[in-house]
């Protein structure tokens, strides 16, 4: 239930940035690299808005960024939650069989 719930409240935020300017969620610049081990922790790869920030971080040149200042970074375990079950997880996704 909470991944539904996580996921309910992705698509609010969603529908709200789409009335709000790009600033009020994205990636943010780092200057040490993120290591291996750390990238989990430091941005949420299974957001529906990853590749977005991956392009904007790429075409800003930057060495390398974080997930942790955006708005939707509190959603992350939900995500994680998704990821994990997409990738064959315990559970399928609902109307998956």
């Amino acid at each position: 239930m909470s991944s539904v719930l996580d996921l309910l409240a992705l698509l609010e935020a969603m529908a709200h940035r789409r009335r709000e300017a790009f600033a009020w969620h994205g990636p943010s610049s780092r200057e040490s690299l993120v290591s291996e081990e750390e990238v989990g922790r430091r941005r949420s790869l299974a957001c529906p808005e990853y590749d977005r920030c991956l392009d904007i971080a790429y075409r800003q040149g930057w060495r390398s960024w974080t997930c942790e200042r955006c708005s939707l970074f509190p959603l992350a375990a939900g995500f994680r939650s998704l990821e994990v079950t997409r990738l064959g997880g315990e559970r399928p996704l609902a109307g998956e069989a």
